[in-house]
């Protein structure tokens, strides 16, 4: 989930993975795995959304919601709503509890499709990733779960993009491309139309010859551009992040 907010200028929220795994120190968006839990039949009245959704489409958006807060702390509910400050638990059943025992509604309106990644044929292990947008207008500044995360952190996406280019931070190319995206917009409201606004096709990066060094690159005709990396920085160790 890509959560933003304006502090006065946009600024995303980021997590750093475990050093261990294959995502190790990982610099990130918050997120996770689909749950089973997350398409039960039992959500709907604790949910709020102007138009029908799919059933994946649905529990996509519950999934995304429920990661953030397993790994901040941060409970987005409806905006009308006052979501207090908890302390963020991976135990199965643990977020729709909590839900429900604070008369909360998930507002799946205000989370926007973002991006779709998958990974390219041959991989080790490949995942199918849609990033959502969402904008988090509380004071809550999470924390991390010292578990799958270490560190979190609120960060300018151009500042995030200007530390990766000097190699002071490693992003992986999704997360890469989505701050490219991101930066786009200078608001929150801009960034949220934009979204609203495209088309979101997946995206499946491919390995290509530059000058005789191989490339992992997001293919041309994409709203990503030129998103590249080295497949050497790709698989190096990262820095944790400071």
């Amino acid at each position: 989930m890509i959560v933003v907010r304006s502090e006065p200028r946009l600024e995303v929220l980021m997590v750093q993975r475990s050093n261990s795994g294959m995502f190790a120190n990982a610099l990130v968006f918050p997120g996770g795995m689909l749950e089973q839990e997350d398409s039960a039949a039992s959500w709907e009245h604790l949910l709020s959304h102007s138009e029908p959704l799919d059933p994946k489409a649905r529990s996509l958006r519950i999934s995304a919601i429920r990661e953030v807060w397993e790994e901040t702390g941060i409970l987005l509910c409806d905006e009308d709503e006052t979501c207090p400050p908890t302390t963020p638990s991976n135990e199965a059943g643990a977020f729709k509890a909590l839900v429900q025992s604070q008369g909360l509604t998930l507002d799946l309106d205000a989370v926007t499709p973002f991006s779709n990644w998958i990974t390219p044929p041959g991989a080790p292990k490949r995942y199918d990733t849609h990033f959502f947008l969402v904008h988090f207008a509380g004071s809550h500044r999470g924390i991390s779960d010292g578990v799958e995360t270490t560190h979190l952190t609120w960060q300018c996406p151009h500042d995030l993009l200007a530390r990766h280019e000097r190699e002071d931070i490693d992003l992986l190319l999704p997360t890469l491309g989505n701050l490219q995206l991101l930066v786009r917009s200078d608001t929150v409201e801009g960034a949220i139309t934009d979204a609203r606004n495209r088309t979101i096709t997946p995206v499946i990066p491919v390995t290509e010859m530059r000058d005789g060094v191989p490339y992992v690159a997001v293919p041309a005709g994409t709203p990503f551009g030129n998103v590249a990396m080295t497949a050497a920085r790709m698989t190096k160790p990262r820095k944790v992040f400071k």
